[in-house]
């Protein structure tokens, strides 16, 4: 991710979710290894069910968690786009 930033400071770089099956604090690091980008799930819990994505380990990156990591990281939120499906 950082050599990616050093290429080209314009890029959308994802720190995902599921960089925290690797290791604990996984997604943190990346926004701190140059990772710009932060998904949020939307998704209500009661419908999760419906679509494959959700496995039964995965990490469901909600809002407040999301906001958790930013700030560990030592970084401001900025703006956000949203998309609906």
């Amino acid at each position: 991710m950082a050599v990616m930033r050093l290429v080209n400071p314009a890029w959308a770089i994802p720190s995902v979710s599921a960089l925290e099956k690797l290791r604990p604090g996984a997604q943190r690091r990346g926004l701190e290894a140059g990772a710009n980008v932060i998904n949020v799930n939307f998704t209500d819990t009661a419908h999760r069910s419906k679509y494959l994505i959700y496995g039964r380990d995965r990490l469901i990156a909600g809002h407040d968690y999301v906001r958790t990591v930013i700030a560990e990281a030592g970084l401001v939120p900025g703006h956000s786009v949203f998309v609906a499906a």
